[in-house]
């Protein structure tokens, strides 16, 4: 293995551990700042000014409601009901169960660990074919 190759498969194993683990510490405060979510079954029903309304029974057993943002109408659709997640103790609601910013933080460090593991292991094998 030319001596390039083994300078860049190097720098691809601390960059994408490093940045795997520092994206890995971001995730976990984005999650933990998240906050609690619980799922519940919500009916679609139109609302005032056109905008549509989800109403769901929430785990003390009040009735919530929320308006569907653009974002929720394109992601529920025309439906009448759906899965929705709800923040305790408010009226808050969205469609997926984490923020866009946790998954997009979750994705990055596993991510670039695989990276870090993908030219770890291509450096052991050369290592190991060159004898």
């Amino acid at each position: 293995m030319g001596h390039t190759l083994e300078i860049l498969l190097e720098v691809f194993t601390w960059v994408g551990f490093l940045a795997g683990a520092g994206f890995g510490v971001v995730w976990l405060i984005a999650l933990a700042a998240d906050g609690t979510w619980a799922s519940a079954d919500a009916v679609i029903e139109p609302g005032e000014g056109g905008r549509r309304v989800a109403h769901w029974f929430a785990a003390d057993g009040s009735v919530a409601r929320a308006p569907l943002s653009v974002a929720d109408e394109h992601r529920i659709g025309d439906a009448d009901a759906a899965r929705i997640y709800y923040r305790l103790g408010s009226n808050r609601m969205r469609p997926t169960l984490h923020s866009p910013f946790v998954r997009l933080t979750g994705w990055l460090s596993l991510g670039c660990i695989l990276l870090g593991v993908l030219a770890t292991t291509v450096s052991l094998v050369g290592m190991f074919a060159a004898g």
